[in-house]
């Protein structure tokens, strides 16, 4: 689980990191202010394509998973190292980010299905997939932090180099794996809470598109309160220093529940996926009362964003170990769950959506937050008691 952990945080890393040089990176080009304003919607169609596309690993063998996670992230260190190079025009530059976009869902997909089979019991797998997914955040984590106490940072080259040389070293870790893991199944044959015999287990049914719901739910929770819109915080009054310690608290407590409470709880009391999802749910809409009494009081929006990813932290594994509870999880259960995630991180990016809120007036952004997190805890408990468990099997 270390390997793919350290992997998760050091992709995590270096996409947070171009993200910040981005800018320094495209200065020759004497860019205008907002011209660089299309990317997230490029970065959003193609993490869609890509992540649909992610369904024909199905034809790839258990056993060539740990190449395939390796070819992926040398694709990936190869841009990043020529990015410096590609960022001279606008086209070459919009090219190599495609680039470096196209093989995250693949390498999300991979390294996410390879942990789900790490082990036969639930909970112990749900832990591992939380920890697993918590190096995002700590890879979020130490970006943020590098980057509000540094006072000269990196140059966009360096960055660059430092970059590729670090995902050719998760690389070469799971090279590694290759060489000493013995063979893997592809799934793992659980007690199921489906009927046997059904030949839906291989193919999407209606409850994974129901998990693939609440994963978009909680992306959406989750997605933009760490960044805690721009326009809102100008509109609460809210400084730069604010701006900071918001997005600081969100990613620390987002890897804290991920990599420390969620796996303690699982391990401890062995609770039901969906139970820790209704958990999270209920802590996050708790935390918005106080936002939503105290708008402008920094104190309570800090409750809220803590609370937020804390709450919904575990979500993302959670959705995974739902499905592998339910039937026999697949490559095309996880494309769907790729793309559910993309949309709701992303939908919050979108000009016609991101515009919503400030037209609104700055205090409906904790209201919004509020009613999503009611709507992931109902949607949650209708998803459990409208699926059979497996005491409602037949024998």
């Amino acid at each position: 689980v270390l390997v793919y952990t350290l992997s998760n945080t050091i992709l995590s890393v270096n996409c947070h990191a171009f993200r910040l040089a981005l800018p320094w990176l495209t200065s020759p080009l004497h860019l205008k202010n907002g011209a660089l304003g299309f990317l997230p919607m490029v970065e959003m169609t193609f993490l869609l394509v890509s992540g649909l596309a992610s369904a024909k690993i199905v034809f790839v063998r258990p056993e060539q998973y740990h190449q395939l996670l390796t070819a992926l992230l040398l694709w990936l260190s190869t841009f990043f190292a020529l990015l410096p190079l590609c960022c001279e025009t606008m086209a070459a530059m919009v090219v190599a980010y495609v680039a470096m976009i196209l093989p995250r869902p693949w390498i999300w997909h991979v390294a996410a299905l390879l942990v789900a089979n790490l082990h036969e019991d639930l909970s112990k797998s749900s832990a591992a997939q939380s920890f697993a997914q918590g190096g995002f955040a700590l890879g979020s984590v130490v970006v943020v932090l590098g980057n509000q106490l540094s006072s000269t940072g990196l140059s966009p080259v360096a960055t660059c180099v430092i970059g590729a040389v670090s995902v050719v070293m998760s690389a070469v870790f799971f090279v590694s794996q290759c060489l000493t893991a013995t063979t893997r199944r592809t799934a793992s044959r659980l007690p199921s809470r489906r009927v046997s015999g059904s030949k839906l287990s291989k193919w999407p049914c209606s409850f994974t598109l129901a998990c693939c719901l609440l994963a978009c739910l909680a992306a959406a929770v989750g997605g933009r309160a760490g960044d805690m819109h721009p326009e809102v915080m100008r509109d609460l009054k809210f400084d730069v220093t604010a701006s900071a310690a918001c997005k600081v608290t969100f990613y620390t407590f987002l890897a804290l529940s991920r990599m420390v409470l969620a796996p303690s709880i699982l391990w401890c009391y062995e609770l039901r996926p969906s139970s820790v999802i209704m958990a999270g749910s209920g802590l996050g809409l708790l935390s918005c009362i106080p936002a939503l009494i105290w708008p402008t009081h920094l104190l309570a929006v800090l409750v809220l964003v803590a609370g937020l990813g804390t709450g919904v932290g575990p979500i993302e594994a959670m959705c995974i170990s739902m499905i592998k509870e339910y039937k026999e999880l697949t490559s095309i259960d996880m494309a769907l769950l790729c793309v559910s995630l993309t949309l709701g991180a992303g939908a919050g990016s979108l000009p016609a959506v991101a515009g919503i809120i400030p037209g609104l007036g700055a205090g409906s952004f904790f209201l919004v937050k509020h009613v999503m997190c009611w709507l992931l805890l109902v949607v949650t408990l209708i998803v459990d008691r409208c699926f059979p468990h497996n005491d409602a099997e037949a024998p």
